[in-house]
């Protein structure tokens, strides 16, 4: 339990770096994009997920607890439940003040749908069979689109429309290359806690069919993110040298390493590293962000 722990804490740092890279590096290199979010209201941002994310992890372990009461538990039941209705509602309203500060009330919907998926994700998808694996990853890159929602639509006019629509376009590629590595990652897990997923009644690709087929089935997903990667990479950024060597060494290369291995991985040991190798892929893809604003500004510039 507190390997999975740090595995979920370091997801939701990551997410948080790509928001941070996003908001204060990727859209402020563009000078035609003012982004909407001032710092203090990014910050409200950021602590409303956060919020809603704390109250999420509450409800799990009240879950477990219940799935599993001979274990001592972290809450008492009723205590636990009024802890993440408290935690969820705080986050929804910072959600509801920022929404009527922009004056975008419908822009609410978007924290009340985090935390709807949240909650359905834990009481009824967490152990349905890949389904699981989807909605965790979907859920991971959620706050991606709400930074877009937040600080790109509300400036959107006729002179900048090409320009926002170009950044959202990034931006659902870049959440697209998340979604994969997150799921690659779920993936590997699973592979990992197949002893106690099977006796906690999950029903994962590696529980049902066992870790040789789940393996080899995150490696044909590795192998294919490797090469959308790659075509995307020679399609637009064969311009931007330094990018695209990174791109190909730390994020293409250890993608292929990982379906190279997990197609012929034995021990738990060779899953251990494999996993490390995703979670350098995921961490490299994050920083990408920075290298390619970087780029976009002295390719700018010249």
């Amino acid at each position: 339990m507190k390997l999975l722990r740090k595995k979920q804490l370091q997801s939701v740092i990551q997410v948080c770096c790509v928001l941070l890279l996003f908001h204060l590096v990727y859209f402020k290199q563009q000078a035609a994009i003012l982004t909407v979010l001032n710092t203090g209201n990014f910050l409200l941002f950021i602590a409303s997920l956060i919020l809603i994310v704390l109250g999420g992890w509450v409800l799990y372990l009240l879950t477990v607890q219940e799935e599993k009461p001979h274990l001592n538990g972290s809450f008492k039941n009723l205590n636990g439940y009024y802890l993440y209705f408290g935690l969820t509602v705080i986050g929804v309203a910072i959600g509801f003040y920022l929404s009527n500060h922009f004056g975008k009330p419908s822009f609410l919907a978007f924290f009340i749908l985090q935390a709807v998926l949240l909650y359905s994700f834990i009481t009824q998808w967490r152990k349905s069979f890949i389904w699981s694996n989807i909605l965790y990853a979907f859920l991971l890159i959620f706050p991606i689109f709400g930074l877009a929602l937040f600080d790109l639509v509300p400036q959107i006019n006729e002179y900048n429309y090409g320009l926002v629509l170009l950044n959202f376009n990034f931006l659902a590629d870049f959440s697209i290359l998340l979604f994969l590595l997150f799921l690659i990652q779920s993936g590997i897990q699973d592979i990992l806690f197949r002893p106690s997923d099977y006796m906690g009644q999950k029903r994962t690709l590696a529980v049902k069919y066992g870790s040789k087929i789940a393996a080899k089935s995150t490696a044909v997903l590795a192998a294919l993110t490797a090469l959308l990667l790659l075509t995307y990479t020679l399609m637009y950024l064969t311009a931007h040298s330094s990018l695209f060597l990174y791109i190909l060494l730390l994020m293409t290369a250890p993608l292929l390493y990982i379906a190279f291995e997990l197609w012929q991985a034995k021990t738990r040991r060779n899953i251990t590293i494999i996993h490390l190798v995703i979670q350098i892929a995921i961490w490299t893809s994050v920083f990408s962000i920075a290298l390619l604003t970087y780029n976009l500004s002295t390719y700018v510039t010249s």
